[in-house]
């Protein structure tokens, strides 16, 4: 007698329910490595209690990611605007190569609660491919402005080899419409992942080749996530963001070139 087929929802309900389990370990692990960093002044040991700090921080994205490809919403209704230096630096803080990040200029805009954790997912993710596949050497630029409808415009520039025409079309084509998990998504994952988190909250993600090496990647906030009062930069920070690691972030560069 043929074994009953495995229940879909099932599975994903278990696989959810792992990632919840491996997240409260990772925050455990994250609790004790800032105590840590708190009462250590050697230079050399603060200095590997970073990289554990980053590498939790890392695997606690991994984590999220299957509770977004879950379809499992987190319950931030009542979490305090955000500020939006505060959400770029938690993004910053959640890739492995984030000293190449640098922050741009950002405006002075408040991020809703029940979007501003989500959306420094989505722009770790794009940080994270910006500097996956761009040179060692190369900095990654974040930076943002305000568009005419009052919708926010933050981009995410790298200098690497680019993206083949045909690929880029299609990756926009998908980052544009209802999210489809196939065979093609697993060379982008982090995509997939950008994109369900923007169709989530109704914001809109694309790429674009620049004009000379790269990749630009730009997401539009719209203007009904926004505010422009908030708690006091630092004070709030998306659950994602680690202090030690938020605070070794870049800080923000009025050098930094401005999106086209």
């Amino acid at each position: 007698m043929p074994e009953p087929a495995p229940d879909s929802g099932l599975i994903t309900e278990a696989l959810a329910g792992l990632a919840m389990r491996d997240l409260t370990m990772v925050e455990s692990l994250l609790d004790i490595v800032g105590n840590l960093e708190d009462s250590t002044d050697d230079p050399e040991l603060l200095g590997k209690l970073f990289e554990i700090d980053n590498l939790a921080t890392r695997m606690r994205r991994n984590g999220e990611n299957l509770l977004v490809l879950a379809d499992q919403e987190s319950d931030d209704s009542g979490v305090e605007p955000v500020a939006l230096l505060d959400v770029a630096r938690a993004a910053t803080s959640e890739i492995k190569d984030y000293e190449r990040v640098q922050i741009g200029r950002l405006p002075d805009r408040f991020v809703a609660g029940e979007a501003a954790d989500d959306l420094s997912h989505l722009l770790a993710e794009l940080l994270d491919n910006a500097t996956n596949h761009s040179p060692d050497h190369a900095q990654v630029v974040i930076s943002g402005q305000m568009m005419p409808d009052g919708a926010l415009l933050v981009v995410v520039e790298d200098e690497g080899i680019g993206i083949p025409e045909d690929q880029l079309a299609d990756i926009n084509t998908r980052l544009a419409g209802t999210p489809v998990l196939d065979k093609r998504v697993m060379r982008h994952m982090g995509l997939y992942v950008a994109s369900r988190i923007a169709h989530r909250h109704g914001l809109r993600v694309q790429l674009e080749a620049r004009a000379f090496r790269g990749v630009s990647a730009y997401t539009v906030v719209p203007a009904d996530q926004l505010s422009t009062t908030g708690p006091t930069p630092h004070s709030t920070v998306p659950q994602q963001a680690v202090p030690a690691m938020a605070a070794a972030a870049p800080q923000p560069s009025d050098s930094a070139p401005r999106p086209g």
